[in-house]
């Protein structure tokens, strides 16, 4: 006869991995752009150096998130910050792409959508997990 253990998920680890993954998307985004401005500029219609300093702006991002998701216990600002501003990037995106303030190739406007998708499941999934952390 087979014996099984209940296991009790920590309430915890949905707003960890959520943060780990911000900070890893994060990070891969930087050095891509940091890496790929030239080419990236030609395809999305940017100057190279909005793409060099947006990596450069996102690398200490993914540096935070990651020391936040390491913690023993998450603090509720730095997780709360995180989804603030994750929540602006996508507030930035959608002004960008309504009102065609920048001039995006159409490649340029279906990535800075996409990117804004992405980052608004964070904000979500990271606000989910915050919440379940906060009702213990």
């Amino acid at each position: 006869m087979a014996t099984y253990a209940q296991v009790q998920p920590n309430k915890a680890s949905l707003l960890r991995r959520m943060l780990q993954a911000n900070s890893i998307f994060c990070a891969l985004s930087s050095v891509t752009f940091i890496a790929a401005a030239g080419p990236l500029a030609a395809l999305v219609g940017l100057p190279a150096p909005a793409l060099l300093i947006t990596g450069v702006i996102l690398l200490p991002y993914a540096l935070f998130l990651w020391y936040g998701a390491s913690k023993e216990r998450i603090d509720h600002r730095l997780a709360w910050a995180a989804i603030i501003l994750d929540a602006l990037w996508v507030v930035d995106s959608a002004i960008i792409l309504a009102t065609g303030w920048l001039p995006l190739t159409n490649a340029g406007w279906w990535i800075v959508l996409g990117l804004a998708v992405i980052v608004a499941l964070f904000a979500e999934l990271q606000y989910i997990g915050l919440h379940r952390l906060q009702r213990q």
